[in-house]
Formats: C-alpha cells, sequence, structure tokens
C-alpha cells in the first residue's frame, strides 16, 4: 500500500519507487539537494561554491529526507 502521493516536474519520465526500510515506508527518487549560491542557515548566509560541492555528490545517498 503507499501511503504518499509524489506529484513532481520529472525528466524522462523518472518515476518514483517505493520502498521498505527500517519498517517504514520511503519514497525513493533522485533530488538535486544544493546548487551553488548564498544559502541561508542557522549560522547565517554562506555561499556554497560548485568546487566544494561537487567533491561530495554522493555523500547523501541513502539518507531519508525528513
Amino acid at each position: 500500500m503507499k501511503l504518499y502521493e509524489l506529484k513532481t516536474n520529472t525528466i524522462s519520465g523518472y518515476n518514483p519507487r517505493y520502498e521498505t526500510r527500517q519498517g517504514r515506508q520511503h519514497i525513493i527518487a533522485p533530488v538535486i539537494m544544493l546548487v551553488e549560491g548564498v544559502h541561508n542557515g542557522t549560522a547565517g548566509p554562506i555561499f556554497y561554491p560548485v568546487d566544494e560541492l561537487k567533491d561530495f555528490p554522493g555523500s547523501w545517498d541513502g539518507d531519508p529526507l525528513h
């Protein structure tokens, strides 16, 4: 049973999939977590350059978003 319905703009007709992990159902889909620029945070605005972001592209793989 699907607990959530995901509506989004997708490229190339990608269809999200559903997986149960640690007893909870999750929607699995590719996302862009962060792009180059100045982003607000708890410590104030900070600039994230593309050179820094490209060093760790897989660091969030497998981590659920809350």
